[in-house]
């Protein structure tokens, strides 16, 4: 098993993530900017 560790650039403090909209658990879809201005963590891994 390899481990990879990718050092990644600071992003800019102004940095604005481009919004999308997803569907939650329920069905409903919700978009980033439902969240401005909170922390969040997307986990975006796919298995195969």
């Amino acid at each position: 098993m390899f481990l990879l560790l990718l050092a990644c650039a600071e992003p800019a403090q102004d940095a604005i993530a481009g919004d999308f909209t997803l569907p939650n658990h329920l069905g409903e879809d919700v978009s980033l900017s439902d969240f401005q201005g909170d922390v969040i963590l997307l986990d975006l891994s796919a298995f195969w």
